[in-house]
Order: structure tokens, then sequence, then C-alpha cells
């Protein structure tokens, strides 16, 4: 509610509001007149009725400010768990990725052991001793071959 400095503040500008929209339309009205008293009325109605709407537009803001705060930090948990989750599949996965290469690594190196055996060893003595009889008897083939063409008459 105004103070009565701010009430008077408002009678007179209440009743030059009136006093105007009169005079715009050529009505005459002495200062005393009982319609300055009702354009006062309706002024400080409408005072009054902007300092509740400002009241209830600032409650309003606060409460508005209050569930955007509570929403902020609720994403902020929320944005943080599912990072904290998103790491530890990845961690989970590469460690997966870690045993499997492990383990791969492991066959590799049995598989080249069991390439050194004895048995294995035999096939390839064998394999090498096949192949440079088979060279050697195909390269006295040649030169008889030559041989024996070079000397024709």
């Amino acid at each position: 509610m105004p103070n009565p400095q701010e009430r008077n503040g408002h009678d007179a500008s209440a009743k030059a509001v009136v006093v105007e929209a009169f005079a715009r339309h050529r009505i005459h009205i002495p200062d005393n007149d009982p319609m300055l008293a009702v354009g006062t009325v309706i002024e400080l109605g409408i005072v009054r009725g902007a300092e509740v709407l400002d009241e209830r537009t600032q409650r309003a803001v606060a409460r508005i400010e209050s569930a955007a705060s509570r929403w902020v930090e609720t994403a902020k948990t929320e944005l943080v768990t599912a990072a904290e989750d998103a790491a530890l599949g990845v961690r989970r996965q590469l460690q997966s990725d870690i045993n499997s290469a492990s383990v791969k690594a492991k066959d590799a190196v049995l598989m080249a052991l069991s390439a050194n055996s004895g048995a294995m060893k035999f096939k390839w003595i064998a394999t090498g001793c096949a192949l440079c009889l088979g060279s050697m008897v195909l390269g006295m083939f040649l030169v008889l071959l030559f041989m024996r063409y070079m000397h024709t008459p």
C-alpha cells in the first residue's frame, strides 16, 4: 500500500488524468467534483493490482528458478552417472579385448612351439632332402641332355 506522500502523488496524477480526459471532451468539472474521487479510486485499484501482480510474478519466478536449479542438479547427477557407466563399459570391453588377445598370442606361441617339435623337424628335414635330391636328378638330366645336343655332328 502506498505511503501518504505517494498517495498524494497518485491523487494529483489521478486528478490530472481525469481533468485532461474531461478537457479533451470539453467537459468542465470543478476541482471538488466527486468524479475526481472515482478516478482516484480507479487509479489506486490499478496500482494495487499491479503490486499484487508484481508479487505473484516474483513468487512464480522464484519457483521457476528453484525448479530449474533442481533440474540442473538432477541433470548433472544423471550425466555423471552416465559418464561413469560408459567408462566402466569401456574398461570392461578393453579388458575383454586384452584377455582375448592374450589367449590368441598364447595359441600362436603354442603353434610355433608345436611346429618345432621332433616330428615336425623330421618332416622338414625329409622335405628338404627330397627337394635337394629332386633338384640334383633334374640337374643331372639337364646336363646330360645339354651334352648330347652339344656333341652331335
